[in-house]
């Protein structure tokens, strides 16, 4: 154990001295493996490309480009007044520029968001906070304001053909680079899918199910169910939600048989119909791809669920007639079903506030009855939904 305890420290005090000795204001000790390609531009237009830039975070991109000693180049720093631009090849850019941070002048490297053919915005990131910039075509730069007014009059009028623009205008909007992006695609693409409500409906559905026992011996073919209920959207964001639902669920299956007995007629004598009305309980976590524009949004689910037992057994049958023993019809009853589920579909936008939904679920349960046989009820039904 000391032995265990002692190496664990010798190997942690390896990596902090290895950290220790390596100086950022020393290109030479910054290895090549922390790097990615990238390019820069000099003072006079000269381009060097192909070569490998050191990875930093964005605080530190903002004040020097680092470049660690290769093959086709020295290590070298440089600072915002040596170069007029840098970029890594996944294609995050800097450029060289001077603004002004708490009065007072700085040249520093601003970080490209995005570039329109109108305007572009940047970024640079302060040890405390990110400072937008916007630039319209050659002229100065200008600070996005506190409450991101000057930035959304500038959106205002590129969407001005957007018929969904005073809902959009309504919309708030934190200046922060997510933020900021989310409303320029809400504006330039006239996109209110980004701004999910929460939402109330119904859904009813129709599809097969198939119960399956283990240890013993006979089985079923697969048969129809169907569903009502309501459910919720609870957005999380402009991407996921929350979507429980409360559903009724009716199944029905005749066609159980007894799979040792070989002669078809014999077999057909030998029958078990299983009937099962519930309540199923499913907490789907949802996934709607809203960036795209038009009226229909696909999207994807998954989630637990619970199916609680109201009525119904599996009952046997001899030519018709029950023949189960006494007091089989409460044995064999599993109160709680438990398991998972998945699917997808599609949303139709009607309006910019009700939508219909389509969509396709699997429900895998599963549960241990009152005489101790596991029951497994998988489901797949097709669902229509509709929110008020």
């Amino acid at each position: 154990m000391n032995r265990t305890i002692y190496i664990l420290f010798l190997f942690i005090g390896i990596v902090f001295h290895t950290y220790a000795q390596t100086d950022l204001s020393d290109p030479a000790s910054v290895r090549i493996s922390g790097s990615k390609e990238g390019y820069y531009i000099t003072t006079d237009n000269k381009v060097v490309s192909g070569i490998k830039i050191m990875l930093q975070n964005n605080v530190l991109r903002s004040q020097a480009l680092i470049i660690p000693h290769q093959i086709n180049h020295d290590s070298q720093t440089f600072y915002p007044d040596e170069i007029i631009e840098y970029g890594y090849i996944n294609g995050i850019k800097y450029i060289s520029a001077s603004i002004r941070i708490k009065d007072k002048e700085k040249k520093i490297f601003l970080e490209e968001i995005f570039k329109d053919k109108d305007f572009t915005l940047y970024c640079y990131a302060d040890e405390e906070k990110d400072f937008f910039y916007i630039q319209e075509g050659d002229t100065p730069l200008q600070p996005v304001n506190a409450d991101g007014e000057n930035y959304r009059q500038l959106l205002r009028e590129k969407a001005k053909d957007c018929p969904e623009i005073k809902r959009i205008d309504k919309q708030k909007m934190k200046v922060e680079r997510y933020s900021l992006i989310k409303m320029y695609n809400a504006y330039t693409k006239c996109n209110t899918h980004l701004f999910p409500r929460f939402r109330i409906g119904v859904t009813v559905g129709a599809g097969l199910n198939k119960p399956k026992y283990k240890n013993v011996d006979y089985s079923y073919d697969v048969s129809a169910s169907f569903s009502a209920g309501i459910f919720m959207q609870i957005p999380l964001d402009d991407k996921f939600s929350f979507h429980p639902e409360i559903n009724y669920l009716y199944t029905d299956n005749k066609n159980g048989k007894n799979d040792y007995i070989l002669d078809k007629k014999q077999r057909d004598r030998f029958t078990y119909e299983y009937e099962r009305q519930s309540i199923q309980v499913p907490l789907m976590f949802r996934c709607s791809f809203n960036f795209m524009t038009g009226k229909f949004i696909p999207y994807v689910e998954l989630g637990p669920s619970l199916d609680v037992w109201l009525s119904g057994q599996e009952i046997p049958y001899v030519d018709g007639e029950y023949k189960g023993t006494k007091g089989y019809r409460k044995k064999n009853v599993c109160v709680f079903l438990y398991g998972g589920s998945l699917g997808g579909g599609v949303e139709y936008k009607m309006t910019p506030s009700h939508s219909l939904y389509l969509g396709f679920r699997c429900n895998f349960t599963t549960g241990v009855r009152a005489d101790e046989k596991r029951e497994n009820l998988h489901t797949y039904m097709l669902n229509l939904s509709a929110n008020f």
